[in-house]
């Protein structure tokens, strides 16, 4: 049975910051639906994203998950991973590329 362990605060907001990374708003003239305007917030990207962890059924998938947003989360991971001292969800969307 899936779990649907709900993502901690920190979590969520390391994977906010992922998704906003990801999937950014871009300002087009040719984009009559709108489509590209919106950023993965608006379009509950991370609601969606956390719908599909919560039926990761493998304990082991899980933490392996949970450990990889903490320590995304945390500064000296981005500073050996991309040479920016802070936590991901806290740089600026500039520093996270």
């Amino acid at each position: 049975m899936p779990s649907h362990d709900s993502l901690s605060p920190s979590h969520r907001a390391v994977l906010a910051a992922v998704c906003e990374t990801l999937i950014p708003r871009i300002e087009r003239a040719d984009d009559p639906t709108g489509f590209f305007a919106l950023s993965a917030a608006e379009a509950r990207t991370i609601d969606r994203v956390e719908e599909l962890i919560g039926l990761i059924e493998d304990p082991d998938a899980r933490a392996r998950l949970d450990l990889l947003l903490g320590m995304l989360g945390t500064p000296a991971a981005n500073l050996v991973l991309s040479g920016r001292f802070g936590a991901f969800d806290r740089l600026s969307p500039d520093d996270r590329l």
